[in-house]
C-alpha cells in the first residue's frame, strides 16, 4: 500500500499548478525554451546572438537578419524523452516517455542595401502522459497535460554604417492548453479531482529588440532583449488552477548577449549568454508553487566550413537552478524542467551554390532531482534528445 503521510498530503493542491509547466519547450534545459532555435544554432549550444545563420535568429536577436540577405529556411526538430518521477511517496512510481515535434523556419527579404524585412515562426508542442493518476485509489483522470504554442516575429533591420545592424521583432502568438488528472485536497484532507476543461487557447503580445556590431572582421558583438508576452486569459483553467493569476501563462523577458570569434575565414567560435526573468511571470515565480527565479544561460558553440560542401558543428550549453528541491512537486508534470546541460553536434550540405539541408542531435546530460520539505517523497529522474533536419535557400 502506498501511504502519503500527512505533512506530505499538503503538497496535493499543488499539484493543480504542476501541468502549467508542460509547455511547448519544456523539453529544453531553460524551462520553457528551447536550447537553440534554428537547426544551425541547434548544433552549436544554441549560439546565434552574434553569430546569425537563418532566419530563427529572431528568437535570440532581431538585429541578426541584416546579415542574411534573401533567404528561406525551414526546419523539423523531434525531442523524445524518458522520465520517472515518484509523487508523495517514494513508492507511487510513474513513468512517461514524452515525445515533441517542433516546427520553425520563415524568411527575410532584403528589400533595400541597408534594409531588411522578414518573418521567423516557430511552433512546439509536448505532451506528458503518466497513463495513470497521480495518486492511487482517487477519482481523477489519467495525469497528463499539454500546451502548444505559435510565435510568428515580424521582423525589420537597419544598418546605418556597414559594422551597426539594429533590428526589431514584433511577438505575435497563439498559445493552447489542456490539463486532466488533477487533484486538490478536499474538506476533510482526502483527495478530490479537479475537473479538466479540455483545451483552452489565448493570444499574447510581445516584441523583441537588438543589435549587432562588427569592429573589426575578427569579432562581433550582439545584445537583445525580449519583453514578456502577456496573453489573455485561459478560459475554464482562469475559474480554478489559474485563478490566483489572472488566468494567464505568459513568457518571461530575456536579456541575451553573444561574442563571435572568426578565429579564421572557415572557423567561428561563439559564446551567448542570457538571463529568463522568471519573476516577470506570476505563475511561475509564486514561491508556494513553481518558485522560479531569474534563470542564467550560457551557450558555447564552434562551426568550421570544411570546403565549399561541407559545415560541421559542435556546442554545449548550460543553465543555472531556477528553482528549488522544495519546489520539486509542481513541476511533476512538467518534469523535463530539471536538466540543466546538453551538448550538441550538426551538419549541413550544401546541395547547390544556393541551397543547403542540415541537421542536428542534442544529448541532454540525465538529471535527478529529490524533493526536500514539502515536496519530500517526490522525485523527477528525466533524460531528452532533439533530432533537427533543415532545407535553406538563398535567392
Amino acid at each position: 500500500m502506498i501511504r502519503v503521510c500527512p505533512q506530505r498530503s499538503m503538497l496535493i493542491p499543488v499539484i493543480s499548478l504542476g501541468a502549467l509547466m508542460v509547455s511547448p519547450n519544456a523539453h529544453a534545459t531553460a524551462g520553457i525554451y528551447l536550447d537553440g532555435y534554428g537547426i544551425h544554432a541547434a548544433g552549436m549550444g544554441g549560439t546565434s546572438v552574434a553569430f546569425p545563420q537563418d532566419v530563427l535568429v529572431t528568437e535570440s536577436n532581431p538585429a541578426g537578419m541584416a546579415l542574411l540577405g534573401t533567404r528561406f529556411d525551414e526546419d523539423f526538430q523531434a525531442i523524445i524523452g524518458r522520465v520517472h518521477t515518484t509523487f508523495a511517496s517514494p513508492e507511487n512510481h510513474l513513468t512517461a516517455s514524452p515525445i515533441a515535434p517542433a516546427l520553425e523556419g520563415g524568411f527575410n527579404w532584403q528589400v533595400a542595401p541597408k534594409w531588411t524585412l522578414g518573418v521567423g515562426v516557430d511552433g512546439a508542442g509536448f505532451a506528458s502522459n503518466y497513463g495513470q493518476t497521480l495518486l492511487p485509489n482517487t477519482k481523477a483522470g489519467v495525469a497528463k497535460a499539454s500546451f502548444t504554442a505559435f510565435n510568428v516575429l515580424p521582423t525589420v533591420t537597419y544598418r546605418p554604417i556597414p559594422s551597426l545592424s539594429l533590428g526589431l521583432s514584433m511577438v505575435l502568438s497563439w498559445e493552447q492548453f489542456r490539463a486532466n488528472g488533477l487533484v486538490a485536497s478536499g474538506p476533510d484532507g482526502a483527495p478530490i479531482a479537479i475537473p479538466s476543461h479540455g483545451n483552452s487557447s489565448a493570444f499574447g503580445i510581445g516584441f523583441g529588440t537588438g543589435l549587432l556590431w562588427q569592429p573589426i572582421p575578427l569579432v562581433s558583438f550582439g545584445a537583445a532583449y525580449y519583453s514578456k508576452v502577456n496573453y489573455g486569459r485561459l478560459s475554464g483553467y482562469s475559474d480554478d488552477i489559474l485563478a490566483a493569476y489572472g488566468g494567464r501563462i505568459d513568457q518571461p523577458s530575456r536579456l541575451n548577449v553573444g561574442i563571435a570569434v572568426h578565429v579564421t575565414p572557415s572557423v567561428t567560435l561563439a559564446v551567448d549568454g542570457s538571463r529568463i526573468y522568471w519573476s516577470s511571470v506570476a505563475v511561475f515565480s509564486d514561491p508556494a508553487t513553481y518558485g522560479w527565479k531569474v534563470q542564467n544561460v550560457l551557450g558555447v558553440g564552434l562551426s568550421w566550413d570544411v570546403n565549399s560542401k561541407w559545415t560541421l558543428r559542435l556546442g554545449a550549453h548550460a543553465t543555472s537552478n531556477q528553482f528549488g528541491t522544495d519546489n520539486t512537486v509542481a513541476n511533476i508534470l512538467g518534469p523535463a524542467v530539471i536538466l540543466r546541460r546538453s551538448v550538441s553536434a550538426g551538419v549541413s550540405y550544401r546541395v547547390t551554390p544556393k541551397d543547403e539541408v542540415s541537421a542536428a542531435f542534442t544529448y541532454v546530460i540525465p538529471k535527478t532531482v529529490v524533493g526536500t520539505g514539502p515536496s519530500a517523497g517526490t522525485s523527477i529522474k528525466a533524460n531528452m534528445q532533439y533530432l533537427g533536419i533543415g532545407y535553406s535557400h538563398n535567392f
